[in-house]
């Protein structure tokens, strides 16, 4: 039988967690579309060099496996540098870091889908470089780069249960946690679960009302 004693005992540990999930995963990714940004600029910078550069950060963050990624930076930037890191800093740097090798690309094709022609018109209408990018690229680029930013902060969230590895008191680690501690793992990691999917379906959810508010600003 399932027992609902053991989960209503630990409903608000399982809440801070939650909580302790979602700041995560909204900090990194914050981190991650500024990043992301400056990336994509670079990528389509006029010098060379540049963009090699860019290309080589893309290829490499979408490259190495996620788990691997933050084992190496947890671990190996201590042995390299003799300086210590907190696991909440190199769990935040690593999804940060990971995911806006993926908003880069996302920036990317959003910027370059925007016609050149309007660029152009915008110039020949007197408006600075600054200009034609706030009034003109800059809002048509949102409404299309919106859906696939909001994709990856689902994956992020969904992501974010693996820096329980190094110690960060999220919401799996404490469902790890709880389910050693009263051997009822098939009732702690099913509420693990409905917690992961409430929480997915409320980022989406969201994303979708923003969009649809988007698509009637036009």
């Amino acid at each position: 039988m399932f027992d609902f004693s053991i989960i209503w005992k630990q409903l608000d540990y399982f809440l801070v967690g939650a909580l302790v999930t979602l700041g995560l995963t909204f900090v990194s990714m914050a981190l991650g579309v500024s990043i992301g940004l400056v990336v994509s600029f670079c990528r389509l910078a006029k010098i060379g060099i540049i963009r090699i550069l860019a290309s080589v950060y893309v290829d490499v963050m979408r490259g190495i496996p996620f788990l691997v990624f933050l084992i190496w930076i947890f671990y190996g930037i201590p042995i390299l540098t003799q300086v210590s890191m907190s696991p909440l800093f190199a769990g935040i740097a690593c999804l940060s870091l990971k995911y806006s090798g993926y908003l880069a690309e996302v920036f990317r094709a959003g910027i370059q889908a925007i016609d050149k022609g309007q660029s152009e018109a915008s110039f020949s209408l007197g408006f600075s470089k600054l200009q034609t990018w706030r009034r003109i690229i800059v809002p048509q680029a949102i409404k299309i780069v919106l859906p696939p930013v909001g994709n990856y902060l689902v994956g992020m969230l969904q992501d974010s249960a693996v820096v329980m590895v190094v110690g960060i008191w999220e919401l799996m680690r404490r469902g790890n946690s709880v389910a050693n501690s009263s051997l009822k793992p098939f009732e702690i990691y099913t509420t693990v679960a409905v917690f992961y999917l409430i929480m997915t379906i409320a980022l989406s959810r969201g994303n979708r009302y923003l969009e649809s508010r988007l698509r009637t600003d036009r």
